[in-house]
């Protein structure tokens, strides 16, 4: 699996598989990659851009998630002032730290996206 460049965040997680992968956000490029629980690779979620990753602790999201504080999903980015709940494999939707199960204008995403094999 690809390490992480200097400019590379940890600023999520997300649950595929029934197995929890810490996000990662490239804080030069926006990308945002998740190592697969299947596969060698990172896997890049394609349509899904974060310009302004925060660090976060993943064992502390994770437990979030699996315990509702931020509605239902998959799992989730923080992104600046905002976060970046992904809803399912291919919607996610913003919305702002001090409302986490808010809901706003969801958007594609593809957790399927492109590999990433360097």
């Amino acid at each position: 699996m690809s390490d992480q460049s200097n400019n590379d965040v940890l600023c999520g997680v997300i649950f595929e598989n029934g197995e929890c992968s810490p996000i990662y956000c490239n804080q030069v490029t926006g990308e945002c990659y998740f190592p697969d629980p299947v596969m060698s690779y990172n896997r890049l979620i394609s349509e899904l851009s974060a310009d302004e990753p925060v660090e976060v602790d993943p064992a502390d999201i994770a437990e979030a998630v699996v315990e509702g504080v931020y509605g239902e999903c998959i799992g989730v980015i923080y992104n600046g002032e905002m976060i970046i709940k992904l809803v399912s494999d291919d919607q996610a939707v913003g919305v702002p730290v001090d409302n986490p199960t808010g809901d706003g204008e969801r958007f594609v995403i593809d957790i399927y996206g492109d590999y990433d094999e360097d």
